[in-house]
């Protein structure tokens, strides 16, 4: 592999051997636990399952020591925009806490500055966000799609002594499945 071979989309056939054929290519997030996500490139020839992370990182694990494929699937939504429910909500805690500060501050002239700072933004935000409110609505872009979570249980012979979490828009699972069983 050269210096510069960053795994990106369609590099998967720098990790081949001469003898062997793609058989899948995706992209997807390679998952340590619940905090540990890696965005990675998969590839998956006849014989083994390669991983990229970039910048040179990669491993691989032969077929022989994926046990099983499990795949669960979610529904995952993506808001993109301002949601003026939002900013009305937010406002209004900014207003309230502008009003406790001057109360809880006895009034002091620096209480009263927070305070009607907060009050002033909360104002602001309320008047935007009612005003506006329909248009927001409108430009608010809400979509799902579905993400596969697959699971490789891996043998006790494995390099790898946990299960590999992978996490994907691309429904490879049963393909994935299939490589897996023929190969034994």
């Amino acid at each position: 592999m050269s210096a510069d071979a960053t795994p990106t989309k369609n590099k998967a056939q720098s990790f081949l051997a001469e003898d062997e054929e793609l058989q899948l290519n995706w992209e997807g997030i390679l998952k340590k636990g619940e905090d540990e996500k890696y965005p990675a490139e998969f590839a998956v020839t006849n014989s083994r399952l390669v991983f990229s992370l970039g910048g040179g990182h990669f491993k691989d694990i032969s077929f022989q020591h994926i046990e099983s494929v499990e795949v669960a699937t979610d529904i995952e939504t993506v808001t993109d925009g301002t949601d003026p429910d939002g900013i009305l909500g937010m406002s209004s805690v900014s207003a309230i806490v502008g009003v406790g500060a001057m109360i809880l501050g006895g009034f002091s002239a620096i209480s009263v500055l927070f305070g009607l700072a907060l009050l002033g933004v909360g104002a602001y935000g309320l008047w935007y966000g009612k005003t506006n409110y329909d248009r927001l609505k409108e430009d608010l872009d809400v979509t799902e799609h579905e993400v596969y979570h697959i699971l490789l249980r891996t043998s006790a012979t494995s390099p790898f002594s946990v299960p590999i979490y992978i996490e994907t828009k691309e429904n490879v699972g049963p393909d994935l499945s299939r490589l897996v069983q023929e190969s034994k």
